[in-house]
């Protein structure tokens, strides 16, 4: 059943390539691994291309070139199938493939920032946008939900800026474009997603709390504690 669904995702993935490559600019990832331009120019860029990658993907690249400014994903030839627009290629922060490889997260923000964008695309077409933490997010082993912390605003307490947010740790669910609160914030807790047991069963949140909502003013009286909860039932 998972090979089947595998092979539908990707299916559904080349299908969305096709459509996606009639937008993506006129570039080439050469053998030599540098991205040329159709005037022949080489763009100065950083190739990402990881061991593993979903059927029809390579590598991809965060380009500036005529104008536009996105993430740019090569096939194996090194045809240029797919970009995802951004406001500058230094906003590029990461990449996140579903294990299905028909949906990713594009990862975007300031180099030296905690907080990001997180972009979900589903068949490369962008299907939410969602405030949160670098380095705290992950795809579930069905690979349609998305645990991760969530931004939900800011404190006007806490002299540090991690601690002047108000964090929730969440699900987001792609097939039905919901969110679900796994443990949500309140004035004097945030929540942080923490990871997934290897079982895929119960997921990891680590929380930091005060005793009054002045408290995140001072560092001395914020406290943290871990705890698990279990992964919900999809759908």
């Amino acid at each position: 059943m998972k090979n089947a669904q595998r092979a539908l995702c990707a299916a559904a993935l080349a299908l969305a390539l096709c459509g996606a490559a009639a937008g993506a600019p006129p570039l080439r990832l050469r053998k030599d691994g540098r991205v040329h331009a159709p005037n022949g120019r080489t763009l100065d860029c950083e190739v990402v291309a990881p061991e593993e990658t979903p059927d029809g993907v390579r590598a991809w690249a965060a380009v500036e070139w005529d104008g536009r400014a996105g993430l740019c994903l090569f096939s194996p030839r090194g045809d240029a199938v797919g970009f995802l627009p951004l406001e500058a290629a230094g906003e590029f922060q990461g990449l996140i493939w579903s294990p299905r490889g028909d949906r990713l997260v594009l990862v975007r923000g300031s180099g030296v920032r905690m907080d990001m964008t997180f972009e979900v695309y589903v068949d490369m077409k962008k299907a939410a946008e969602i405030p949160g933490i670098r380095g705290e997010a992950a795809w579930l082993e069905d690979g349609v939900r998305l645990a991760m912390t969530r931004i939900d605003g800011w404190r006007d307490e806490g002299r540090f800026a991690l601690l002047r947010l108000r964090l929730s740790a969440v699900l987001y669910d792609s097939a039905m474009d919901e969110t679900f609160p796994l443990a949500e914030a309140t004035d004097t807790q945030s929540f942080h997603f923490g990871g997934v047991d290897e079982e895929g069963r119960l997921i990891a949140i680590e929380e930091d709390y005060v005793e009054a909502p002045a408290d995140w003013g001072d560092i001395e009286k914020v406290r943290d504690r871990s705890f698990t909860v279990p992964i919900p039932p999809a759908g």
